[in-house]
């Protein structure tokens, strides 16, 4: 009703709680990179300057999550727990594409109650390929050439779409680009994003997967 009268909710109680942090990752044809800060803060409080948010999930996956800190500890137990009893059960690993599909169908499995959390998948294929797959809450699943989210995602796609030529829909060919630039794009495109969003700084966590394996490396952010 026009002019209705409307309770302040401001002091209700919330099952969530958003803990900031931003990923970017970039895909190539024999490798993927997945960057993301280590800041965990709640409005204007720093909770740590130590938090992964990017796990390695077996020799060939990797996966990304921002946003509530709870729900991202749940999430990856429950997936880690996923992929051992795959492994026990058929004497090998999940590949990167079944990875991605089994992460689909646990988000969607929580739809009426999401994960409040920001997801990216990335490995390399059976076919030594670079994969990297995005989704929203509630599952859907696209597969990408490169992708940002969490607090700082808004800043960071602009910056992600300059570097690659603002390729849509895939009407375009995807640029080659090497893995080395690749690395560097993730890396000034988080600098940029932790000068201007409070909710994402202190160390830039950086990983790699390769044919060769898995790397990772961790660079200090601007302070202010």
């Amino acid at each position: 009703m026009e002019g209705e009268f409307r309770e302040n909710k401001k002091g209700q109680w919330s099952p969530y709680e958003m803990h900031g942090g931003t990923a970017i990752g970039i895909c190539g044809d024999d490798y993927v990179v997945i960057g993301a800060d280590t800041r965990l803060s709640v409005d204007y409080s720093i909770d740590s300057r130590h938090k992964a948010r990017i796990f390695k999930m077996n020799s060939n996956c990797m996966i990304s999550a921002t946003g509530f800190d709870g729900d991202i500890d749940a999430f990856i137990t429950r997936m880690r727990s996923i992929l051992l009893n795959y492994e026990n059960q058929h004497f090998h690993e999940m590949s990167v594409e079944s990875v991605a599909r089994c992460v689909s169908n646990t988000l969607y499995s929580k739809r009426f109650f999401p994960y409040y959390i920001n997801i990216l998948v990335g490995g390399i294929n059976s076919e030594g390929k670079g994969k990297l797959y995005g989704y929203d809450p509630v599952g859907t699943i696209e597969d990408l050439h490169y992708d940002s989210n969490g607090s700082g995602s808004s800043l960071a796609a602009p910056l992600l779409d300059s570097a690659f030529g603002t390729i849509h829909h895939n009407t375009r060919p995807f640029p080659a680009v090497s893995l080395q630039d690749a690395k560097n794009i993730v890396r000034d495109a988080i600098c940029s994003v932790t000068e201007r969003d409070i909710y994402t700084g202190d160390a830039l966590q950086l990983c790699v997967f390769t044919k060769d394996g898995f790397a990772q490396e961790e660079f200090p952010l601007p302070r202010h």
